[in-house]
């Protein structure tokens, strides 16, 4: 894969990381008592990728997937 779709992808990544109302409610608190609670952006994008890439291995591991790519 060339690095311009990675880039591509990674950009992608992120818009959608900050439309999410999760990510936007943990930044946007101004409370001081919520600074624990608050994630920077890359934190939040790790998680998320680790996430994806826990869900694209569970997928890889089915059956139907393997008889596809076989």
């Amino acid at each position: 894969m060339s690095s311009d779709a990675l880039r591509a992808a990674r950009l992608a990544v992120d818009e959608c990381h900050k439309r999410d109302p999760a990510y936007e409610a943990r930044t946007q608190s101004s409370s001081h008592n919520d600074d624990k609670t608050k994630v920077d952006e890359l934190t939040y994008a790790d998680r998320m990728e680790h996430w994806a890439s826990h869900l694209i291995g569970l997928r890889i591991d089915t059956r139907e997937y393997q008889q596809f790519s076989a």
